[in-house]
């Protein structure tokens, strides 16, 4: 009986290696991006104090396009190139997480492949692979449809309707206490403390993001720490009951 479990025991510990590694890697990575943007930014300041900047993905290539040195103008449109790189980049992240969501975790015929340790049939993977990217094109279609529509029917609706989806989508970061705990810590919270965490995080982030919708946008961010300070928080409590 012993030799039986062995492989799947194998195959579970190799796997949390790897989304540790994973994860350890882009916990270093993703700051240190954003850290050079950050540093960038400072740099066209301290460069150019006579500018003057509203929006600066928009004034920053607009006025080195229109300067007369060729130099700037290859600056500027290398900036446009970069901005949409980055946007697409994450589009495409994007669109992947909503596919296989919908393959993986969604699709009820997905988790019983995923439950059956027989040999699946490919045929029935491509189905579901194929399922996952038609729900995640209706899905960013729906999304891009909703934008135009929020962008032409209210007054700075485009704004308001990324900044709704910001607020939802720092309610996810609430489940950033639970994954940390079943990847890393030997001792975890009881399942009431982890439900909780997520609850607590995800209902404040949501609330503290509409008022900033509805009454004072300066609360923009403010969901992002809320979410992750208060999950973590509440987990770590159910960390200390059980201690």
């Amino acid at each position: 009986m012993g030799g039986q479990f062995t492989p799947v025991l194998g195959d579970h510990f190799d796997r949390f290696f790897h989304i540790k590694k994973g994860l350890l890697n882009f916990s270093i990575e993703s700051p240190f991006t954003w850290i050079l943007f950050i540093v960038f930014g400072l740099l066209i300041t301290a460069a150019l104090p006579n500018w003057k900047f509203e929006d600066i993905l928009i004034d920053f290539p607009k006025q080195l396009i229109l300067s007369n040195n060729l130099f700037q103008q290859i600056l500027g449109y290398t900036f446009i190139v970069s901005i949409i790189s980055i946007m697409l980049s994450t589009i495409d992240s994007f669109i992947m997480g909503i596919s296989f969501t919908y393959a993986y975790d969604i699709n009820s015929n997905s988790k019983k492949l995923l439950e059956n340790k027989q040999k699946i049939d490919i045929s029935i993977t491509n189905r579901i692979l194929q399922k996952g990217k038609y729900f995640g094109f209706i899905s960013v279609l729906t999304a891009v449809l909703l934008f135009v529509f929020f962008d032409n029917k209210v007054m700075g609706g485009g704004e308001l309707f990324i900044n709704l989806l910001l607020t939802f989508y720092s309610a996810i970061l609430s489940f950033l206490p639970l994954i940390f705990g079943i990847i890393f810590l030997k001792h975890r919270a009881k399942p009431i403390w982890a439900s909780l965490s997520m609850v607590f995080g995800a209902a404040t982030a949501i609330c503290i993001g509409l008022y900033s919708i509805l009454f004072n946008p300066i609360y923009a961010w403010y969901p992002v720490i809320i979410s992750i300070f208060l999950s973590s928080l509440v987990y770590s409590f159910g960390l200390i009951k059980k201690i």
